[in-house]
């Protein structure tokens, strides 16, 4: 008895920690992510229908991105545009930052890796949903 106990247990905790996030309520929304080393760093974004448009508070600038799903909870975002900018980014039009949602509260956030398409090691951001956001507030 005391081993179908185990085996039972040892099944539903490797079954909870498989399950992959459920990614599809953010494909589409507004949302903002911070950078907890800059306090004035927001970055709000608004993705839909295959477009990303994100405002940068700290620098002021937006940055328009076409957003192509690989999978569920894997997207890449390509640059196409960016205004407002003190300093030209036409450089990095076109260039593209692999995402790889790892895992979502199931409502209003989830965290993801983000890498460019340079050699970087990415870094881990928290996105949270808005209910509505203005570009330029």
């Amino acid at each position: 008895m005391r081993n179908i106990v185990l085996v039972f247990s040892l099944f539903f905790s490797i079954l909870a920690f498989s399950q992959k996030p459920n990614c599809k309520k953010f494909k589409e929304g507004e949302f903002t992510y911070f950078d907890p080393t800059m306090p004035d760093y927001e970055v709000k974004l608004s993705r839909k229908g295959g477009v990303q448009t994100e405002y940068n508070s700290f620098i002021g600038g937006t940055i328009t991105s076409k957003v192509v799903w690989k999978s569920e909870c894997e997207y890449e975002l390509i640059y196409e545009k960016f205004e407002g900018f003190p300093f030209s980014m036409d450089k990095d039009i076109g260039r593209s930052i692999q995402c790889r949602i790892l895992e979502t509260d199931g409502k209003k956030s989830y965290k993801v890796h983000a890498k460019s398409d340079a050699k970087d090691p990415g870094r881990i951001i928290v996105i949270t949903r808005v209910e509505t956001i203005s570009p330029k507030s």
